[in-house]
């Protein structure tokens, strides 16, 4: 579509069409709220006054929204208040062990993103999460022959880190943390402490990441963790090793031209993520599919189709071709429910 609504598209449409092209993807909160609702802001909300609550002045009345306190806050010792509050949320509400999420729900979201990183996918597209949590880390741990070794698995699919946790930012990662997460940290160099390197927190016996987190906030250090209530600030956030390799990744797959596709899923582009948005319209990416799950993702997709249309005709860019798909099809965590891809994958 070149303006107006986004064209509608089957699931399993959207990856036949798509089956010649370098598919990526970007992972939204809907995908871990799929199989742990209390990373839903109402949950978060709850956990944060629970620790702290006199956050409550900072939201309006009813709202729960995270995001929205911030962008209408006006003090930056209590913007600061909020954002330690929603990461310390995040870990309090945070499923303990890898090992809570089944056998079954890991498998299944496996064949979610293998027709994106799948090892034997060619070509072989980048995967991205907005959110802060470790789900789809552990998810790709546990794909292999040994705890943790991602690169045995059906999925080809590294995050960059290596065995005890260090960035490389020489390698040629697939999967990146665009707004950072709450087990990955900048560290102090041994020698030279006035430089950093980044770190992802790593199973220890008998130390779970979660208490792992939970022990580096009490000591008062911070995750690597973009939660600003304005898409502007966000932005200005995107800095250091980790999030400008993250950003660069993102920016050239938004650069990627005929021969790419973009997938979404469970990501609402809310105004807070207008940068990533920009970043599409801006970019020479052909086709974006856009997963849906209610009224307000269907008109925010079609708006997007429009303002995309507008932006690449502005800039004499190439066309863009904007489809929304159901995201209930996709059936992330319910291996049962989802539908046969493996003659469009």
């Amino acid at each position: 579509m070149e303006s107006g609504k986004a064209a509608l598209s089957t699931y399993a449409e959207a990856l036949l069409q798509s089956r010649s092209q370098k598919r990526h993807l970007l992972l939204g909160n809907g995908f871990s709220i799929g199989v742990h609702r209390a990373f839903g802001y109402p949950s978060l909300h709850e956990a944060a006054l629970a620790r702290d609550p006199s956050l409550r002045q900072l939201f309006a009345t009813g709202d729960t929204n995270f995001e929205t306190a911030l962008e209408q806050c006006d003090d930056p010792r209590d913007e600061a208040r909020l954002r330690e509050g929603l990461i310390r949320a995040v870990a309090a509400v945070h499923p303990e062990y890898s090992l809570s999420l089944t056998e079954e729900q890991c498998l299944s979201c496996r064949d979610f993103l293998e027709p994106f990183v799948g090892r034997n996918r060619v070509p072989l597209g980048l995967l991205f999460t907005s959110n802060y949590d470790m789900l789809l880390h552990w998810v790709l741990s546990r794909q292999g022959k040994n705890p943790g070794t991602k690169q045995l698995s059906q999925l080809k699919c590294w995050d960059g880190f290596s065995g005890p946790g260090e960035f490389k930012s020489d390698g040629d990662a697939q999967a990146y943390y665009l707004h950072g997460a709450v087990h990955i940290y900048d560290r102090p160099q041994a020698r030279l402490p006035e430089r950093t390197y980044t770190q992802m927190l790593r199973y220890e016996w008998g130390r779970p990441l979660t208490k792992q987190v939970d022990a580096e906030l009490r000591a008062g250090r911070t995750p690597i963790f973009i939660a600003e209530g304005s898409s502007q600030k966000k932005k200005a956030r995107q800095r250091g090793e980790y999030l400008s390799k993250a950003k660069r990744k993102f920016k050239g797959v938004c650069n990627g031209g005929l021969d790419s596709a973009l997938f979404t899923f469970g990501h609402s582009f809310g105004a807070s993520d207008n940068h990533i948005a920009e970043e599409i319209g801006v970019g020479t990416l052909r086709d974006v599919f856009i997963g849906v799950y209610s009224d307000g993702d269907r008109a925010r997709a079609d708006e997007l189709a429009d303002v995309w249309a507008v932006t690449r005709r502005a800039a004499g860019g190439p066309p863009i071709r904007v489809h929304r798909f159901e995201s209930s099809e996709c059936a992330v965590w319910e291996r049962a429910r989802q539908i046969d891809v493996r003659f469009s994958a």
